[in-house]
Parts: C-alpha cells; sequence; structure tokens
C-alpha cells in the first residue's frame, strides 16, 4: 500500500508538471504572437504620427507578462530575455519618454524600469 501512495502522488507531481509546462506553452505563444503583430511598428516608432494607441498595448504587454511571471508560470530565462527586448525598446527616446510618463499612474502591475533592469539579469 505504500507503493500504491508513492505511485499515486508521483503521478500527481507529473500531471501537475505537465499541466505548468502547457500554461507556460500557452502563454509564451500567445506573448510572442502578440509582440510580433508590434515589432515592426515599434522598429519605426518615429513614423508613426500617433502612437499612443501602440505603446499602450505594447506597455499592457509587457506588464502582462510581467504579472504571469510573479506568478511563478513564465520562467526566470525567459522573463530575462523578454526583460532585455523591453531595455532595447527604451533606448528609443520617444518610447521610453513615454514609459516614463506612463508609469506615473502605475497601471502596469507594479513593472517599472527598475524591474526591468533586474529581470534583464536573469
Amino acid at each position: 500500500s505504500a507503493t500504491g501512495v508513492f505511485l499515486s502522488i508521483l503521478y500527481f507531481f507529473q500531471k501537475q508538471n505537465l499541466e505548468e509546462l502547457k500554461v507556460f506553452k500557452e502563454l509564451f505563444t500567445d506573448f510572442n504572437s502578440r509582440y510580433d503583430l508590434l515589432n515592426n511598428k515599434l522598429n519605426h516608432i518615429e513614423t508613426i504620427t500617433n502612437n499612443s494607441d501602440l505603446l499602450d498595448d505594447y506597455f499592457n504587454l509587457c506588464a502582462e507578462e510581467y504579472l504571469f511571471y510573479q506568478k511563478g508560470l513564465i520562467l526566470d530565462e525567459v522573463w530575462g530575455a523578454w526583460c532585455r527586448g523591453i531595455l532595447l525598446y527604451l533606448e528609443n527616446k520617444v518610447i521610453s519618454d513615454y514609459w516614463e510618463d506612463a508609469q506615473k499612474d502605475n497601471t502596469y502591475y507594479g513593472l517599472n524600469t527598475s524591474k526591468i533592469i533586474n529581470g534583464a539579469k536573469k
């Protein structure tokens, strides 16, 4: 009977691990698909006259990624890579100015520049 309990516990943890991987894959795929739709526009942000909707979409995406990272559903390595990407965009003055102003409202689940910098080290 001890063997049966052990096998049941082992099965439970394996099933839980597979479910977590499935959720991670779904999130990862969704986030990357949404990012792909924004990437080209972000790279040409200077040519877009009304860029607030684009930047809101991008920073909302970043905030969602951060929220799921904090819940343990995004791997450290992935969060680190995403943060390094965010920092590259923040080198652009149009994007960084918007980000600095947008952070004042604290509408990004606590995501801020220092958390992005720390995340980039992962």
